[in-house]
């Protein structure tokens, strides 16, 4: 099974070494550890192997002005707007995760001439879609705390009190980063 985790690096982190750094961080929920034995049962070990982006690459879209040193893996379409630039994470000041949830919310059907924008329904599924934009499979904070809902290894269920829980939780850890900490698109797979 393959999914998407959003890996939280400090804003002092050096982007030209991402592949060392990026190994160090994700290293204790290694399903290959060789120590699997001896760790704690709450221990979540989640991936046996992971790239950056891979299946999930572009996941975010790049903020006008956005110095290149603080992307990972941009890239823009031949003859598209700039603001169509998409990477695998950065610097959060070059990332506009405000536009990945507008997006999402867009991305809804748009209501009949029956159903108007203040129907209730619609107002919650966009606000549904702008919450689930962002946290993905997992979070992996700065910390190395691993978020998911209900103390499972990643999302398997996109619904339920456990799955609501992990995306305020997620989101509100996200919103409270400084601009200079780093987000990473990671494709696990266990």
């Amino acid at each position: 099974m393959r999914y998407p985790l959003i890996v939280v690096l400090p804003a002092g982190t050096d982007l030209t070494d991402l592949d060392n750094v990026l190994a160090d961080v994700m290293a204790p929920f290694d399903e290959n550890r060789e120590d699997i034995a001896d760790l704690p049962d709450d221990q979540p070990l989640t991936w046996d192997r992971y790239a950056i982006g891979d299946r999930f690459s572009g996941f975010f879209p790049v903020r006008a002005g956005a110095e290149r040193a603080d992307l990972i893996h941009p890239r823009l379409a031949d003859g598209a707007d700039t603001h169509d630039a998409v990477c695998d994470g950065g610097r959060i000041r070059a990332l506009d995760l405000e536009r990945k949830r507008v997006n999402a919310a867009r991305h809804l059907r748009t209501p009949s001439a029956k159903a108007s924008a203040a129907d209730h329904s619609w107002v919650a599924l966009a606000q549904r879609a702008r919450d689930t934009a962002i946290p993905t499979g997992a979070v992996l904070t700065h910390e190395g705390v691993w978020l998911s809902p209900g103390g499972v290894r990643f999302v398997t269920e996109r619904s339920g009190p456990a799955y609501d829980a992990f995306v305020a939780l997620a989101n509100a850890y996200l919103d409270a980063l400084d601009d200079n900490t780093i987000l990473v698109l990671v494709d696990c797979h266990t």
